[in-house]
């Protein structure tokens, strides 16, 4: 070996700079597809309780039937059917065709359907979506 000349292994260098990140060009974000849309949140149990939950559905009442229980199968005008789970007092109650339904969440993830028609709040459980 020359006089003057070392051999020693490679010395690792640590970069303390991070790299530079250049931003895309414009037309690359037009080839990018849309971010998903972000999903609604799930009502506290303080909004469930306080009623202050938004409702899961909003629409006018399309038809009425009932069970062999007396309990109240609704269908909606938006395609939802929705049927009553809290056994009255075995009377059957009195929906208005064309009235306007809100179901909103109850606490234990049930639902609670209110009628424009009605004073009253009853538990429902979803039969069908749109």
């Amino acid at each position: 070996m020359p006089a003057g000349i070392c051999r020693k292994s490679p010395v690792r260098t640590t970069r303390l700079v991070p790299p530079v990140i250049l931003s895309p060009s414009p037309a690359a974000s037009r080839d990018r597809p849309a971010p998903a849309p972000q999903t609604t949140r799930k009502p506290s149990l303080f909004q469930i309780i306080t009623g202050n939950a938004a409702p899961v559905t909003v629409s006018t009442l399309a038809g009425v039937r009932y069970d062999d229980k007396e309990n109240f199968v609704v269908t909606l005008e938006n395609g939802e059917a929705w049927r009553q789970v809290d056994t009255g007092s075995g009377t059957r109650v009195r929906l208005t065709l064309g009235a306007k339904v809100t179901v909103k969440p109850g606490a234990m993830g049930s639902y609670d359907l209110k009628s424009d028609g009605t004073p009253r709040t009853y538990k429902v459980e979803r039969l069908s979506k749109r």
